[in-house]
């Protein structure tokens, strides 16, 4: 409809106009595709922490409320021998630069 009222129409200004309204058009279009595809997402984990509740709920039933009490936590996570070098520093290694990353996918 824009286009065939593009073809209609020679001064620059209104052709302009209608060039803004199809962008701005096109932007809600976008902007509702991602609110959709997000709300799918968000769908998807709510199911998946209700599916998990659910089941956390039936295990604390089977082992009671009171039993489950006096379980003791570890209040620390055991570290991994391999855990430090998941993080800085590079143990006196050289580091990448992301120019030299980028140059591995030219």
């Amino acid at each position: 409809m824009i286009n065939a009222l593009r073809e209609t129409i020679t001064n620059p200004a209104q052709i302009a106009s209608l060039d803004c309204l199809s962008a701005n058009g096109n932007a809600a279009l976008e902007a509702c595709a991602f609110q959709d595809i997000t709300g799918q997402r968000v769908n998807k984990v709510v199911k998946s922490v209700t599916y998990v509740e659910e089941r956390v709920n039936v295990l604390v039933d089977i082992w009671s409320k009171d039993r489950l009490a006096t379980i003791e936590l570890a209040t620390e996570p055991e570290k991994s021998a391999d855990e430090d070098l998941l993080h800085e520093p590079e143990l006196g290694r050289h580091s990448l630069s992301q120019d030299d990353v980028d140059k591995l996918f030219d």
